[in-house]
């Protein structure tokens, strides 16, 4: 399976990298990621070079990791700093474990996949996850059997919301039959803003906000996406007519990590500018994001690959409506950053071995 592999991916939210060792598949590698003693993040590979046991087995000893197999240890950087016993030389002094640059930003570490310098300018932005000031955020992440693409497609074409999550964060269809939509790229990102006027809001947003209950509100929903699966939505209400009148925001993160090509991990967030002193409405949104992304959502994407039998949706030469702009527009993007990728890495001269090694032992 091909990969945009040189951007950055979600390697867990930062209360899940701690000093235990914890492996992740992250675009079909294995990675292991624990914290130093100084609580930086570290991202290396979880296959120990001698005889390819699963690192995250072993011991984290400091600020080294030990291979429960045969007791080779590495430092944070990946190199060999110990033989599995004394007097044994047969342990090239620079083999290495490959290492994976990491930053922590957002409430969550995450992990550069590519061999090219990392850079951070291509960070998706979710800094209303880190204000605190501004917001209250509740987060969580659980997988989903199917391509990561299909996650994207779902997140970019709001109009599954009516029915799918009809009764909970759809607003019913007589809500939505004059909506108006506008599409625009700006660089690599992608924008999908929805209106709705005079309608009524949403089960969920009247049970967060009740002021929202007994008027008629205006909608604005803008949908951001950022290559390859980094995805925001902003739904805004306010009392109709009004600038500012009851106003409910929520900011909800769909942030994809794949784990290989029929499995991604769904990292979500949902940040909220009111109740931001509210544990009750942390229960309450928790309760509904987990409802539509795992109990909803979740089903869907996953009948869909096994009625498709395939991950490449484009062979099948689905029908298309006029709501899939968004999602095949982000699809095409995709594909030319892939081949992008592609044709650098064919440019580039052919790299010599990625670590010494040592001869075999004579028989």
């Amino acid at each position: 399976m091909t990969y945009l592999r040189n951007t950055w991916y979600i390697g867990g939210w930062d209360y899940e990298i701690t000093r235990s060792l914890t492996m992740r598949t992250m675009l079909e590698e294995p990675v292991l990621l624990f914290r130093k003693e100084n609580g930086e993040a570290v991202a290396m590979s979880d296959k120990c070079p001698h005889r390819y046991a699963p690192l995250h087995k072993g011991s984290l000893l400091g600020d080294t990791v030990q291979c429960r197999y045969h007791g080779l240890e590495f430092n944070s950087a990946g190199r060999c700093v110990s033989p599995p016993r004394p007097g044994c030389n047969g342990v090239a002094p620079n083999a290495r474990v490959k290492t994976f640059p990491t930053v922590e930003r957002m409430g969550a570490v995450w992990v550069w996949m590519g061999d090219e310098a990392p850079d951070e300018a291509l960070l998706p932005d979710y800094s209303c996850i880190s204000d605190t000031k501004s917001y209250r955020t509740i987060r969580g992440v659980f997988d989903i059997d199917n391509h990561y693409e299909m996650c994207n497609d779902n997140a970019l074409d709001l109009t599954h919301v009516t029915f799918t999550h009809a009764g909970t964060l759809g607003a019913g269809l007589d809500n939505v039959r004059n909506e108006q939509v506008k599409r625009e790229r700006v660089g690599n990102t992608l924008w999908c803003r929805r209106f709705n006027y005079d309608i009524a809001a949403g089960a969920d947003f009247q049970r967060f906000n009740p002021a929202l209950q007994t008027v008629k509100v205006d909608k604005q929903q803008n949908v951001r996406w950022d290559p390859p699966g980094n995805i925001m939505i902003i739904i805004r209400y306010v009392q109709a007519g009004t600038e500012s009148t009851h106003y409910t925001s929520i900011s909800a993160g769909n942030i994809l990590t794949p784990i290989g090509p029929t499995k991604t991990r769904f990292y979500w967030s949902v940040s909220r500018t009111f109740g931001l002193d509210s544990e009750h409405l942390d229960r309450a949104m928790t309760a509904s994001a987990e409802l539509a992304l795992q109990r909803q959502d979740k089903p869907m994407i996953e009948d869909q690959l096994a009625l498709m039998k395939t991950t490449d949706l484009e062979i099948l030469q689905p029908v298309y409506i006029a709501d899939d702009a968004t999602p095949v527009h982000a699809r095409k993007v995709l594909r030319k950053l892939i081949e992008s990728e592609r044709e650098r890495q064919q440019a580039r001269p052919t790299s010599g071995p990625a670590r010494d090694s040592v001869p075999a032992p004579a028989m």
